[in-house]
């Protein structure tokens, strides 16, 4: 708990940017396995390649910052 108040006091901009690029990585690589899933069980597989490359880039560039 001590790291976290260090980190807080440190640089709130930083650990702000962490945590919402965390968020949206995580978020966007749930959406992807459940994209996935859905072109398995052959479910409504409209723009499926545009959905599947948006959300990789999504994860890829969030991953990297």
């Amino acid at each position: 708990m001590n790291l976290i108040w260090l980190l807080l006091r440190a640089s709130r901009v930083n650990v702000a940017i962490a945590v919402l690029t965390g968020l949206i990585s995580g978020g966007c690589s749930a959406r992807l396995i459940a994209l996935i899933n859905s072109a398995v069980n052959n479910q409504s597989t409209d723009n499926l390649l545009w959905y599947f490359v948006g959300l990789a880039l999504i994860v890829l560039f969030a991953s990297v910052i």
